[in-house]
């Protein structure tokens, strides 16, 4: 697997930034999986592919490792709870209406002209 973070290999690519060190370790060392799988250059062959791997199992691999006596959602019904907005944003066309509030209030807050 070391050889697998030299600078051209996928793992490395995916493994760059804090956050991504951390779902990776959320995803494997905290649940105890084998992430000896992320070096499958055949299923991972770019750095994207392992990072959507990492996000679309973070939601499951933190709600299993709840400490005990605290209440454990239901890692599916988390999942498609946190997926609605997003959902909502891109069929509601928020993109658009987003932005148009940017120049608004950016032209709000423009200095007042010289008298």
């Amino acid at each position: 697997m070391v050889a697998e973070l030299a600078a051209d290999a996928p793992l490395a690519g995916a493994v760059r930034t804090p956050l991504d060190l951390w779902s990776l370790r959320q995803v494997y060392v905290g649940t105890g999986a084998d992430p000896g799988k992320l070096t499958d250059r055949s299923r991972f062959p770019a750095a994207a592919d392992i990072t959507r791997h990492l996000l679309d199992h973070l939601v499951g691999a933190l709600l299993g490792t709840s400490p005990p006596g605290r209440r454990c959602w239901d890692a599916e019904d988390a999942a498609r709870w946190l997926s609605w907005p997003v959902h909502q944003f891109r069929h509601a066309e928020v993109h658009d209406h987003l932005a148009r509030a940017e120049v608004v209030s950016g032209a709000d807050r423009s200095p007042n002209p010289l008298p």
